[in-house]
Parts: structure tokens; C-alpha cells; sequence
């Protein structure tokens, strides 16, 4: 195309065309996945239709046709990243299993007592975790790279952790929290002169620019379709061919062996010796696919809208005085970051406008985005995450800064509670749940409702700094929440107090807690609670992380009401 057109590209989207909550839906939420173009759902649906058989196996017309298509597809993949041979392209479901893959078979294989891994915490946990159960197995050690000002990974830095036992750089290639792209080019150069191997994590980077393997000078890059608009199952893994050569299996079974006995069994030749049984076929053609609609397009085209895009963005937050935008300046360098924005929020929760954007249309990422150790080393407990794609419009934009402006200026001017001004006490109180109940009912849709359910917060009397204790933390709530009890032997009831650090789920306890409080134990038990928030219709529209965070809060109450129970 001689000039980008978004509204054209957007027709090919048909994912991006729905009404949510009453508006056009604004996805921004692409570093978590991308939607499919029409080009990829054909070829995944033509597979099914056309040529359903399984490769490699069998002589007949089906197969023959799937085994085609299939391997196209990894050639494809192959020129697409500039690798040198085919066999050096490994189907997975993933990222994540390919990352798996190389810490089982390569590192398993190779490390030895006290060797090091150097990894930094701009990593998702995807590419931390594999690696600390590896130096769990071999006696290895992990070594964190500290990040530069720009919170990149920085090749001085690098240099100055390097020993003689280093043998393994574990790089992202782009944050999928920040967006920042590290210099992997550079930091693979460093690694091959200390004959490190590079292990990089390229996820959030191949849907954004053009990749070449061989330029990169690393070892391993792996990636998934699902993030460079291709299907969700399928992912790819890159090695040297020498590497992936020497490297023992993983996974076992049909299509990875030549030949099998009870008395020995022989490998088959790459890349089959890692891709035991039946294949994601549809999901590997899809993606070839999705490889084809990027290279109909001029990808610099791509990159420059997507940088506009970016830095729109960024000018439209610079307006807000309560609005952080970490890693990034007023104006983005094309070079060092796709358009990713981090932000945190001075006088409200992420949690609570991730909800309340939702209510708007769109869709955004909140909490820590699987890089816990990052938000660590950054100090914050999360983020909410605005994340691009060259499908997206400075229309939609303007509406997610419409509808910040809207939600702040509704925000309190100050914290719930203040940790340093707790009250002096615990005193007990009563909640009128028939009230509060009654009043959510009565709201029109479910924006007002949301608002409602936040004013209801302040009901709730805080909780002193002091009772926030890890052991008062109910575990498997989206954001931080802590209940302690009491039982007033006179009267033989229960007395709960909670809090938590987003507003909604300060309002969620206030519901649950007036239908508790000064409540016998076996009240309590018998309290339908799936039928009020049935009634209330909490279950289809909370998401299914704030609706686990919900049950985990009654599952609490009620396992501390049954304590009672027995005890009595």
C-alpha cells in the first residue's frame, strides 16, 4: 500500500467490531494478545475443511496436502526471521514451552555446579521461572542483571557481571510490561565473545518490527503466533542448528523416534526430534498465515503509525497531573520502545480503572502483568497497561483520555485510609445490608452501579496498619485484602473487619460484611451468598480474576465461621 490507512486495515479485523457495555469496543490491551485478520481465520478454518489429516504419517492425498501446508509454514517462519536452515525451526505451543524446552534439554544437559545464569527483572516469568528450577536441578546459580536509567539492559552492565562461569544470558528482547527494546544485537556480540549462550525472549517484539536471527548473532529466540496476530497454541522455537543438534530430547512419543524396541530407541533428525506427537496444524498455518498479512503490508509503514500512535499517547497523559507513565519520556526515540504505556495513578487503584475503563469499551491490562520482580524493582505492586497496535486509531485514544478525565475527577482527592493515622481501636459496627443491597438494585446500568458499590467503600471502617499482616491476607484475591474476626461469647456472634487497596473491592467487602456482621456462626453458614450475587449479577460482569477474588473472601468468612461451629 503507497499509504498507510487504518480504517482499511481495520476491515480485516473482525474481533475489533463489537459494542461493549453500550460502546464500540477500544482494544488496548495487544501485549497480551492480538486479534486475528480475516487472512489468518480462513487458513486455519481451510485446514479443517480442506485437507484435515495428520502429517508426515501417511502416503494418502489428505495427508500429503496437510504435510505440504505444514512445512510451508515453517519455511515461512524460517525467512521470516532469517534463520539459516528450516531444521532450525521447532514448532510449540509457545513462548512459554519453548523457553521450557531449552532450560530441559539444553541447560539440564549442559550446567554444571555453580555456573551462572545472568538474567535481568525486565523478564516475565515465563523466562524466570524455567531457569530457577534449572539451577535448582544442577546446582547453578541465577545472577540479576540491575537495569540501566532507561531500565534497559545495558551492555556495560552486563560486562561487569560477567565471571568465568557465566555461561547462559537470558534476554527479553521487549518488555512486555514497559515496552522497552533492549539492544540484543549488542548484548548477543558481548555474550559470543565470553562464549556465553543467548536465550532470547522475542514475544513482544516480532509483532512490532522485522526480525533476523543471524544479524541478532543469538543462540535461541523463541516466540508465540498469538502476539503477532496469528492463532493462540502455536509458538516457535529458533536454535543453531549445531546446538539443537547435541541437545538430548524433552517430550517423547510418536514422530520424535526412527526407531523404537524395548531394548533401544534412536531420535529422529531435526526438527522432529523435539515435536513429539500430532502437531497444531491448523494453528502452524494460521500462523504462516499471519506471516503473509505483515509482509503484505510495508512494515516500516507499520512501525512509523504505531510510533505516532505512541507518542499521541503520550502527549494526550503528559495532561494529567495524577498520571505516571513509567520508562518513558514526553517523546519516544523510534528505536527504544513499541507502544506500550505503564502507568500508575497517584489518588486511585489501577484495579478500579481498569474496571471502570471497561465500562467505557475498553479494554486495558492491570495488576503485574506476570513480571512480579520487575514491578519489585520499580516499587509498585502493578500497573495499568495501555498496549497498540497499528490497528488502533488516535480516535480511540482521544476516548480512553475522555474517559480518564471522567473517572479522576469522580476519584478521591485523597487515599481510603492513611497507614501513618490508624484509629486507635477496633470498634464494631453494622452494616444495613437490606440497604445497601436495595440501592444497588435500584442503579440504572452498571457504570452507576460500579460507582455505587465504590461510594459504599467508605461505609467500611479501616483496617489499622497494624492487623495488614501477611497472615491476615486472603490469598487468591486480584488486589491486596485482609480480614481479621472476632467472637463476642455473649452473643455468640461473629465480627469481621476488612479492607483492601482498591475501592471496589472495598465496596465488594462492605457487601459481604453487612450480611455477616453480628452474625452467629451458623447464620453465616447458611447464608446463600451465590444467590445474592446471583441477584446482584455480579458473576457476569466482575472479570473471572475480581469473581475469584470475591469467593476467596466468602470461602474465608465461612471456613472461620465452621471454626466456630466446631468449637462451640
Amino acid at each position: 500500500m503507497s499509504l498507510f490507512d487504518v480504517n482499511t486495515v481495520r476491515q480485516d479485523f473482525s474481533g475489533l467490531h463489537h459494542i461493549v457495555h453500550g460502546h464500540p469496543l477500544v482494544y488496548f490491551d495487544n501485549a497480551a494478545t492480538t486479534h486475528k485478520p480475516t487472512d489468518v481465520i480462513k487458513a486455519e478454518m481451510d485446514v479443517y475443511q480442506q485437507c484435515n489429516a495428520n502429517v508426515h504419517r501417511a502416503s494418502h492425498y489428505l495427508s500429503s496436502i496437510a504435510t505440504q501446508r505444514f512445512e510451508n509454514a515453517r519455511h515461512k517462519v524460517q525467512h521470516f526471521i532469517n534463520a539459516n536452515r528450516p531444521e532450525e525451526i521447532i514448532w510449540t505451543k509457545g513462548a512459554t514451552e519453548s523457553l521450557n524446552l531449552i532450560a530441559q534439554s539444553y541447560a539440564l544437559s549442559t550446567l554444571q555446579k555453580n555456573d551462572e545464569i545472568l538474567i535481568s527483572p525486565l523478564e516475565h516469568h515465563a523466562n524466570i521461572v524455567p531457569w530457577q528450577i534449572v539451577t535448582q536441578q544442577t546446582s547453578a546459580q541465577l545472577k540479576i542483571l540491575p537495569l540501566n536509567n532507561a531500565l534497559h539492559i545495558d551492555t556495560q552492565i552486563v560486562q561487569q557481571h560477567i565471571s568465568k562461569k557465566t555461561r547462559l544470558l537470558i534476554l527479553t528482547h521487549v518488555s512486555n510490561a514497559l515496552g522497552v527494546i533492549n539492544d540484543v544485537a549488542a548484548l548477543c556480540k558481548l555474550a559470543k565473545q565470553h562464549n556465553i549462550i543467548t536465550i532470547v525472549d522475542g514475544a513482544q517484539a516480532v509483532g512490532h518490527f522485522p526480525i533476523d536471527v543471524q544479524q541478532l548473532g543469538c543462540d535461541f529466540y523463541v516466540f508465540s503466533g498469538h502476539k503477532m496476530y496469528g492463532p493462540t497454541g502455536i509458538g516457535v522455537l529458533y536454535g543453531r542448528f549445531d546446538l539443537l543438534e547435541a541437545m538430548p530430547p524433552w517430550q517423547t512419543g510418536g514422530e520424535m523416534i526412527q526407531q523404537v524396541s524395548f531394548d533401544k530407541t534412536t531420535y529422529n533428525q531435526l526438527p522432529f526430534k523435539f515435536e513429539p506427537g500430532t502437531p497444531n496444524i491448523a494453528g502452524a498455518v494460521g500462523l504462516g498465515a499471519a506471516i503473509d498479512y505483515l509482509q503484505k503490508h510495508d512494515r516500516a509503514q507499520l512501525i512509523n503509525y504505531e510510533h505516532q500512535l505512541m507518542n499521541y499517547l503520550l502527549n494526550a497523559l503528559d495532561t494529567f497531573s495524577d498520571i505516571h507513565v513509567i520508562g518513558s519520556s514526553k517523546q519516544v526515540e523510534q528505536p527504544d520502545k513499541i507502544p506500550i504505556a505503564a502507568l500508575t495513578f497517584s489518588h486511585a487503584h489501577i484495579q478500579d480503572i481498569g474496571l471502570l475503563l471497561d465500562q467505557k469499551g475498553i479494554a486495558v491490562r492491570v495488576g503485574h502483568h506476570c513480571t512480579m520482580p520487575l514491578m519489585e524493582y520499580l516499587g509498585v505492586s502493578g500497573t495499568l497497561r495501555v498496549s497498540l497496535s497499528f490497528y488502533n486509531t488516535q480516535q480511540e485514544i482521544d476516548w480512553l483520555i475522555e474517559s480518564l478525565h471522567n473517572i479522576l475527577e469522580h476519584a478521591e482527592d485523597k487515599p481510603i485510609y492513611c497507614p501513618n493515622t490508624p484509629p486507635k481501636g477496633l470498634q464494631f459496627f453494622v452494616l444495613d445490608s437490606q440497604q445497601i443491597t436495595s440501592k444497588l438494585l435500584q442503579q440504572k446500568n452498571w457504570e452507576s452501579r460500579y460507582r455505587l458499590i465504590m461510594q459504599n467503600s467508605k461505609q467500611l471502617p479501616p483496617l489499622p496498619t497494624e492487623y495488614k499482616t501477611e497472615a491476615n491476607r486472603i490469598s487468591g484475591c486480584e488486589s491486596e485484602v485482609w480480614l481479621i474476626s472476632s467472637f463476642d461469647e455473649q452473643s455468640k456472634t461473629l465480627q469481621f473487619w476488612a479492607d483492601s487497596n482498591a475501592r471496589i473491592l472495598r465496596g465488594l467487602l462492605t457487601l459481604v460484611i453487612s450480611y455477616v456482621n453480628n452474625k452467629t456462626p451458623e447464620d453465616i453458614l447458611t447464608t446463600d451468598f451465590q444467590a445474592l450475587f446471583s441477584t446482584l449479577d455480579l458473576a457476569h460482569h466482575l472479570s473471572p480474576s475480581r469473581s475469584n477474588g470475591l469467593n476467596s473472601i466468602v470461602h474465608t468468612i465461612q471456613q472461620i465461621a465452621r471454626d466456630y461451629v466446631s468449637e462451640i
